[in-house]
Order: C-alpha cells, then structure tokens, then sequence
C-alpha cells in the first residue's frame, strides 16, 4: 500500500510499498509510436484475457490510463487506489476503486509491442490482486 490507500505493480519495492522497474538496456526500441488509442486497446484486451470469474467478482472499481505516474514517480506502472475487498465491510454508497495502469513507464521500459502487451496484462492482473487483498509479496510469488 502506498500513503493514498493504494498498491502498485513492478520490480523493486520502495519503502512506501510502491514498486519501480528500470529500464532493459538490451531491449530495443519501440518498433512505431504506440498510440494512446492502441494502448487503451491493450489494456481492455488484458482486461479481456483475465479469467472470468475474477473480472466477474471486481465490482465498483475504474479502471484508467493515465500517461504518468504522479509525485514523480517514473517507474510506476500500475497502482491499485481504494479499499481491497476483503476489507469492505459495509461498502454501499462508496466511491469507486480505481486502478490506473500507467502508459509511459511500460513503453519506455518495455519497449516492443510484444513486450509491452505482455507487461500490461502482467500489470493489470498484479493490480485486480491488490483488489482482491493481496499484498506485493504474495502477488510477485506467484509471478505477478
């Protein structure tokens, strides 16, 4: 969890439980610009390739894309916002959730369409698991 009651995807973790990743120096550049249109396409196509009845269970929660990360922060890639399910309690009348998945800092780091695809559905699963409670340990465990 980071100060503003959220979790965030990536690599290396900061003391306020936000992650970062650097980028690969081996991987090569962005074969063409990726728009803002195809990158929002790759984040409803993750959304789609998420198992059914985890996406089915995610109930007033945003999804957005947002081009940076705020504060500063370069190598955020994704950050869940709001109150995981399994600490709801009485929850009528709330605010949505949101889960932003962050569009510079996964082209600059990830930098092909594959790799870049691939990562975005890595980050928009690592952060449907915050939803759902789990913390950055149990979710990089199992490989998100």
């Amino acid at each position: 969890m980071d100060e503003d009651g959220g979790a965030a995807a990536g690599e290396t973790p900061e003391p306020d439980g936000a992650e970062s990743v650097a980028a690969e120096p081996d991987a090569p550049e962005v074969e063409l610009p990726i728009t803002d249109e195809e990158f929002e396409e790759m984040v409803e196509a993750a959304l789609e390739r998420v198992p059914k009845h985890f996406t089915a269970a995610v109930e007033n929660c945003a999804f957005i894309v947002e081009h940076d990360p705020p504060g500063g922060r370069r190598n955020l890639l994704g950050l869940y916002h709001g109150v995981s399910l399994p600490n709801r309690g009485h929850y009528s009348g709330a605010m949505p959730d949101t889960i932003t998945i962050y569009q510079n800092p996964i082209i600059r780091v990830f930098r092909t369409r594959e790799r870049v695809r691939e990562e975005v559905y890595r980050t928009v699963v690592h952060e449907i698991g915050h939803y759902f409670g789990m913390d950055d340990e149990e979710l990089h465990g199992l490989g998100w």
